[in-house]
């Protein structure tokens, strides 16, 4: 579960995401930020029991559209491939494992740069966080994969 929404700064106007999420790769979120692959992290806070364990994530709005805006299910340009192959890089140089790579979950600015904007399943390798199985078969059967052969 994720619910997000577009805000406003009272005190400077500028847009920002805020989001309520189970969980957050923040360590890697900042570490991609720093990087200028991933919006800056104004805020990360865990709710706590009463707010159903949900995390408060603050961070930037990034004016761009998602790859899957973008190009749906079609394929992507070389530049596209290449650019996210060097941000996927830049998190592996790290010991990041990203497992929810989706469309969704990367966006290309009005400037064209790539920014990785969903770090909820980020974990570094070895830590022994797990992708739910469920959400595997979940985005399966979404992106159509009930009829297409995995071996």
């Amino acid at each position: 579960m994720c619910v997000t929404f577009l805000a406003r700064r009272n005190d400077s106007g500028q847009r920002i995401v805020v989001k309520f999420a189970r969980r957050c790769g923040v360590e890697a979120h900042i570490f991609m930020a720093k990087e200028g692959l991933a919006p800056q992290l104004f805020c990360h806070q865990r709710l706590g029991s009463g707010y159903g364990d949900l995390a408060l994530v603050v961070m930037e709005y990034v004016d761009g559209q998602t790859l899957y805006d973008l190009h749906g299910s079609d394929e992507l340009p070389q530049d596209i491939c290449l650019a996210i192959r060097a941000a996927l890089d830049k998190l592996e140089s790290e010991s990041y494992i990203m497992p929810d790579l989706r469309r969704q979950n990367l966006m290309v600015t009005r400037g064209g740069e790539p920014r990785i904007i969903d770090f909820d399943w980020v974990c570094k390798e070895g830590s022994g966080a797990r992708y739910p199985c469920h959400l595997s078969r979940d985005i399966w059967a979404r992106s159509g994969g009930e009829g297409i052969r995995r071996d």
